[in-house]
């Protein structure tokens, strides 16, 4: 073997092995996080969000949410029309990861911020409970398309979580309340016509 070969060959190995090293990864990654509690479980979201170009992140973000997830519209959008697509009262898990998906990758940046998380005082269920209702958490959620305009919504949304079978917990309803805001050089709007816009882009 000559000198050429001796280094092409290891070369060759390795871009062969490649897809069979990224499927294990993939496969045995473990996307539901730790979820040991529902402040966790909404940090997983967070941060699934805020680090949305990372190839991991909608896995993240869906691990987080219960297969019986559904996430509720303001009243004020219900009716709204995005291209083809109105808005509908709720949506469920399916709807969610589309929308979710075509967000993390037409976006630049995606700022995500829950005030009872940053103060680390977010409330904790007691020991028995299996499930756990979180009304009125003040968040703010910032979007860069990469445009002129960013796009932000802020105010209140009430949360449900739902104990697992294996003590973990996950989002089970998102009700969303955040409402118009004056700030400059961005357009204010609410979460779900947000979601609601790039769900519309998938069609």
């Amino acid at each position: 073997m000559d000198k050429k070969s001796k280094h092409t060959f290891p070369k060759a190995v390795l871009l062969l092995l490649l897809p069979l090293i990224l499927f294990t990864t993939c496969e045995t990654y473990d996307y539901h996080g730790s979820l040991f509690s529902p402040a966790s479980c909404l940090e997983q979201i967070i941060t699934a969000c805020e680090e949305h170009f990372f190839v991991d992140s909608l896995s993240r973000y869906a691990g987080a949410l219960d297969d019986d997830f559904t996430f509720h519209f303001s009243n004020l959008d219900i009716g709204d029309t995005y291209s083809d697509f109105t808005v509908p009262q709720m949506w469920d898990k399916s709807h969610e990861r589309t929308a979710i998906k075509e967000l993390f990758n037409r976006v630049m940046s995606i700022s995500f911020r829950v005030e009872l998380l940053e103060e680390g005082s977010f409330p904790t269920p007691p020991g028995d409970a299996e499930e756990f209702w979180t009304p009125g958490i003040t968040v703010r959620f910032l979007v860069d398309p990469g445009g002129d305009e960013r796009l932000e919504a802020s105010g209140t949304c009430d949360f449900l979580f739902v104990k697992q079978n294996d003590g973990r917990w996950k989002l089970l309803e998102w009700h969303d309340l955040t409402n118009k805001s004056a700030s400059s050089g961005t357009s204010t709007t609410s979460i779900g016509a947000i979601k609601a816009e790039y769900y519309s882009k998938h069609f």
